[in-house]
């Protein structure tokens, strides 16, 4: 099984991952940075669709940032 997460390198001081279906609800959200999305809501397994994410963060000695973009679930 494949999990949708953000690849950082460096030490994190600071993150959530929030990933949005099209009407903009929630529907993965974590706060620990090894931890990913399995394609499912509510332990249901989702039809291919695409979802958007943003993962906000902050490295040791650096400033928050955020970045996003869209992930396309493939079954």
């Amino acid at each position: 099984m494949t999990f949708s997460k953000p690849l950082l390198f460096g030490i994190i001081k600071e993150y959530r991952l929030t990933i949005y279906n099209r009407w903009g609800a929630i529907v993965f959200q974590t706060n620990q940075s090894g931890k990913g999305w399995d394609g499912k809501i509510a332990g249901l397994t989702q039809s291919n669709n695409t979802f958007v994410w943003t993962c906000t963060y902050r490295f040791e000695g650096q400033d928050l940032k955020t970045e996003r973009g869209t992930v396309t679930l493939i079954r």
